[in-house]
């Protein structure tokens, strides 16, 4: 568990600091390396692997569904600001009632977003396990 832990926090910091250097130097390279760095920490997770080696199966994972990935990252985004702002609209800032509903509704966002992704994460790998079973080069490299 600590290993797990220690991989999240450092791919933590090398994708934050990759993405932020993105968003820097345009907001559409932040957003790729985004969209191709979602299931670092899914990997690190569910698979064990260190994070340069997530690093480099979210990015393969990615290729060639960015586009959906794109718009699924969308989706939870707009309803994550959607919820935030309409929680804003109804409690009156600076209580402790509102710090209290503001923690409630971010942990059920981040608990619904992790869901999103690992399923996004889960479909994702059951497509490319049956195109590569279904691949006959494949099975050639497997024997």
């Amino acid at each position: 568990m600590g290993w797990v832990v220690l991989n999240s926090i450092v791919a933590g910091i090398v994708v934050g600091l990759l993405t932020m250097i993105g968003f820097i130097i345009l907001v559409i390279p932040g957003l790729f390396l985004t969209v191709n760095l979602l299931f670092t920490t899914v990997y690190i997770a569910d698979e064990d692997e260190g994070f340069i080696s997530a690093i480099r199966d979210s990015w393969s994972l990615t290729s060639g569904n960015r586009w959906r990935l794109f718009g699924l990252f969308l989706v939870v985004i707009v309803l994550f600001m959607i919820v935030s702002f309409a929680s804003g609209l109804a409690v009156p800032s600076g209580s402790a009632f509102s710090q209290v509903i503001t923690a409630v509704l971010t942990t059920i966002l981040v608990v619904y977003q992790m869901a999103v992704l690992t399923d996004a994460y889960r479909q994702l790998r059951n497509e490319n396990g049956l195109r590569q079973r279904s691949d006959p080069s494949s099975d050639a490299t497997d024997m």
